[in-house]
């Protein structure tokens, strides 16, 4: 009796060895697709925004079109008429370059680095009050 229960637990091992290895590699296969997947979708994104950014590039010259020809609709000469084109682009390229700079901030880890900064004095402070003991 006792080697059959002997032969069973080491069948129970036996299988849960097994299944625990075909875990291991179904949550491989599974990674793997995952990752094929991630890099098919990343591709099409990037064509995609690709696509969009012609679309909003051909956009905004149609409506800088539109704008130069009710300018020479209503008698003002092509030579103010581009100037004002220009001067939207100008305009344009402000508060995109505004915004930018502002966005900018938040590339430097600004809140991590004062606590850095804050943990570094404190542990100074610490080390000074501990040399003024001694």
């Amino acid at each position: 009796m006792e080697e059959k229960s002997h032969l069973s637990i080491f069948a129970i091992i036996k299988n849960v060895a097994q299944s625990f290895f075909k875990l291991v590699i179904d949550l491989k296969n599974l990674a793997a697709a995952e990752a094929k997947l991630a890099m098919q979708s990343l591709v099409n994104l990037i064509i995609l925004a690709v696509v969009g950014l012609l679309l909003a590039i051909t956009t905004w010259i149609c409506i800088l079109a539109m704008v130069v020809a009710s300018l020479v609709s209503i008698h003002v000469s092509w030579l103010s008429s581009f100037f004002v084109v220009a001067l939207l682009n100008v305009l344009a390229l402000c508060i995109v370059g505004l915004y930018i700079v502002r966005m900018k901030n938040n590339l430097t880890f600004q809140a991590t680095r004062r606590q850095l900064r804050s943990l570094s004095n404190s542990e100074e402070t610490a080390r000074e009050k501990s040399i003024a003991k001694n």
